[in-house]
């Protein structure tokens, strides 16, 4: 048989196949913003945006969450923390921090 060019499902897979997790990650994030876009509401634009912060958020963050702590005697894995980032949204987590800051230092924060 003589050599095949691959396909465009075969570059596909092989791409799978290389970044598996990446995807995966991706594809959490995503379809959490679009069932929170579906459920509350909302507007494309805003909801466009608060998924690619997310999922700049979680590809940066990712290599630090294996030296997470436990948290409540839970480890997170990379799917929860990325299931988390998509929950809590951009605002969300902005909130928390402004509330750490707070909680520990006293001094009132508003990041915007």
């Amino acid at each position: 048989m003589p050599h095949r060019v691959p396909t465009l499902f075969y570059a596909l897979m092989q791409l799978f196949e290389r970044y598996k997790e990446d995807v995966y990650l991706s594809l959490i994030i995503l379809l959490v913003e679009l069932g929170r876009l579906l459920y509350f509401g909302g507007k494309w634009r805003k909801a466009t945006g608060e998924g690619l912060i997310s999922l700049v958020l979680i590809h940066v963050f990712r290599p630090h969450i294996p030296a997470l702590p436990a948290f409540l005697g839970i480890h997170l894995s990379s799917y929860d923390v990325a299931f988390i980032i998509a929950a809590c949204g951009v605002r969300g987590i902005r909130r928390s921090i402004e509330w750490a800051i707070h909680r520990y230092t006293g001094a009132k924060v508003k990041i915007d």
